[in-house]
């Protein structure tokens, strides 16, 4: 492995990982809060010593989605924390979406339980605490603090290189605070020329075409009246963040002029609640440029926390919130088979969510309570720092499949 020129180092293994860090150019960190036992508190009291921005969200899974959406919008690798136990499960979402959608991810988890010797396990497995199944690009265990001479730059190596993907590194507690000298920082090798998937292919000229022939109403109460009037507004530079489901179809169809290198979605996994978390990522990857996030309110509620967050940094990030849950209740594929037959309650709770985002800090622009909603949706997105736009579900148009199955795959047609 090669070493940095510089003077011998005398340090623990939680301030080799830091130095490392900071040597590889990264800039920021993103993890929980930590808890009074937790197997990652040395390395948490060296960041405190750091040069490195550390950025928190209220659980693991919110972290892990902010470090994919900083990794999706800047192309390196996004560092974050995960606690021992329960704080790695949470973390099992994000790590499937990233290997999923090639997302380069470093993932450090605690460990309290000492070991001997570096295991490596290329795919399912991973013990933290608990045993715990996951798919990842790769992921090393560390059982001693010389391991991390060789396990640091190898994980970047891996994570950025090639087709991305998310790694895994299980430190314990013991391998933090044991002491090693170097006569020089470990240096990760340059990153290889790999075949990349094209994830989003350019197809702006046909979608243009179908767009044109669409005769919708461009009211900003209106679904793809408010998605038009945002992207009018914030211009083609914009980051746009979108969740799964209903919503991530309304914004490939009804948002013009979608930029492969500025929408970021969860595309295979097509998890809902990856937008407001993701969107912070993004801003704090990609200073300057406005982004917009989509949410849907299913996502939105079990990450309300990033709100705190967001208020916190006080990032130029714009929330719009599509109930497409209560739209597809009353409107879904279901309801064309049996008509007046629903699969839940008719009335949606998105005014709960603005009082609890004014709650948090976070400026709301209910359409639903406003005569002059194009005005209000230019005003609140020109305005700086976070605001949420919420959207009366009524007025969302569904997208609906072109047949209603009736049979099951495997029955036989005649």
């Amino acid at each position: 492995m090669a070493l940095d020129p510089t003077p011998t180092l005398d340090v623990n293994g939680a301030e080799l990982i830091v130095r490392f860090l900071e040597a590889h150019g990264v800039t920021h960190v993103f993890a929980a809060p930590p808890s009074a036992a937790g197997a990652l508190l040395p390395l948490r009291r060296a960041l405190a010593d750091a040069r490195l921005t550390q950025v928190f969200a209220a659980q693991e899974q919110s972290v892990g989605h902010i470090a994919q959406g900083y990794a999706r919008s800047s192309g390196r690798a996004g560092v974050c924390l995960a606690n021992a136990g329960a704080g790695v499960t949470q973390m099992l979402t994000v790590i499937a979406d990233a290997q999923a959608d090639a997302v380069p991810l470093v993932v450090i988890c605690g460990e309290n339980t000492p070991g001997a010797g570096v295991q490596t396990r290329r795919g399912p497995g991973l013990r933290a605490g608990h045993v715990v199944d996951t798919l990842t690009k790769t992921h090393f265990e560390v059982r001693a603090v010389d391991d991390l001479v060789d396990v640091l730059p190898e994980a970047f190596r891996i994570a950025e290189s090639g087709r991305p993907g998310p790694v895994v590194i299980v430190v314990p507690a013991s391998a933090q605070t044991a002491r090693i000298k170097l006569h020089g920082l470990p240096r990760a090798a340059a990153i290889e020329a790999g075949d990349q998937d094209d994830l989003r292919p350019d197809w702006h000229a046909h979608l243009a075409e179908l767009r044109r022939a669409r005769c919708d109403d461009d009211r900003a109460r209106s679904r793809s009246g408010l998605i038009r009037t945002v992207a009018q507004t914030l211009g083609d530079d914009a980051i746009v963040v979108c969740d799964g489901g209903e919503v991530q179809r309304w914004i490939a169809q009804d948002y013009p002029r979608l930029r492969a290198d500025r929408w970021l979605t969860s595309g295979e996994l097509g998890i809902s609640g990856f937008a407001l978390p993701a969107a912070i990522g993004a801003a704090l990857a990609r200073p300057g440029l406005p982004v917009v996030a989509f949410c849907d309110a299913a996502g939105t509620l079990p990450q309300l926390q990033a709100l705190a967050t967001l208020d916190d940094l006080q990032l130029d990030v714009k929330l719009v919130l599509l109930d497409a849950m209560a739209v597809a209740l009353r409107h879904g594929a279901t309801a064309l088979a049996q008509p007046r037959r629903y699969l839940g309650p008719l009335a949606p709770r998105t005014s709960g969510t603005c009082a609890l985002a004014e709650s948090f800090g976070v400026p709301v622009l209910d359409l639903g309570r406003t005569g002059d909603p194009l005005s209000g949706v230019r005003e609140a997105l020109r305005q700086p720092g976070p605001v949420l736009i919420r959207t009366p579900s009524d007025q969302l148009v569904p997208l609906l499949p072109r047949a209603v199955p009736t049979r099951a795959r495997s029955a036989r047609l005649h």
